[in-house]
């Protein structure tokens, strides 16, 4: 359980760190299915951060769509992006 929680923290810690979406995702997996609350603050926090100056931190907009990804996974528990065709099995 201690190990879960330090897992947890630290992937908040990364995921506030995180300099492109590779890191983004990284750091998700790192926070599993916890329903820590301060989750989705983090990802709200860093996703503003981003918006507030998008041509410099994010002119892409591969971090904040990491991010949306990221809360809708926490959301309904699966990928937006994962296929539901006969070769996605």
């Amino acid at each position: 359980m201690a190990e879960n929680v330090a897992q947890v923290e630290l992937g908040m810690v990364l995921l506030g760190r995180a300099k492109n979406p590779e890191a983004i995702a990284s750091a998700v997996g790192m926070l599993g299915e916890s329903p820590d609350p301060r989750i989705r603050q983090v990802i709200a926090h860093k996703y503003e951060t981003l918006k507030a100056e998008p041509r410099r931190r994010d002119s892409g907009c591969f971090q904040r769509t990491a991010l949306v990804r990221a809360l809708r996974l926490r959301d309904n528990g699966r990928d937006p992006h994962a296929g539901d065709g006969p070769m996605d099995a």
